[in-house]
């Protein structure tokens, strides 16, 4: 009988904010592109703006990706769709409800997130993001059974 993967499931949730940062950064490359007619100048300007926005989604949003990577390896989930809805609404509302208290700590009419993303962009990208990851980390529950399938 294999073990569940705690670690690659924990390591594997603590690296949704790196790519909701990089989705959002390529929405707003493809975005660029769009409204200049298909030319779009790479400044350094430009460039240093949307690698901020990567790592800084790391920083901002590490704390509690990594409590759910805590949370859905304790509560060793598998691949399923239960499983799926669970990650992305319980990511979505994390992410959503962090703004919300960094909101409240820093007693900022509007906030570090909302001020860069607007409205409910980072409950959407955690979701999408930790759905995403779910696909690629989660394991499959057979492979973890301790009955054998007969005939």
């Amino acid at each position: 009988m294999k073990v569940y993967p705690r670690w690659k499931v924990f390591f594997g949730f603590l690296l949704c904010p790196p790519i909701a940062g990089i989705s959002y950064a390529m929405f707003l490359t493809i975005e660029g592109v769009l409204l200049q007619n298909g030319a779009l100048d790479f400044s350094s300007t430009y460039f240093v703006f949307l690698l901020l926005i990567a790592i800084g989604s790391f920083g901002f949003y590490s704390v509690p990706a990594a409590l759910l990577g805590i949370v859905y390896a304790y509560f060793k989930l598998f691949k399923g769709w239960r499983s799926f809805l669970f990650v992305f609404f319980f990511s979505g509302l994390t992410a959503h409800f962090w703004g919300v208290i960094i909101d409240a700590v820093s007693r900022n009419n509007e906030g570090f997130p909302y001020v860069l993303f607007g409205g409910y962009t980072p409950a959407l990208l955690a979701g999408f993001s930790s759905l995403f990851v779910s696909f690629v980390v989660l394991p499959k529950k057979h492979e973890f059974t301790n009955t054998e399938r007969m005939g």
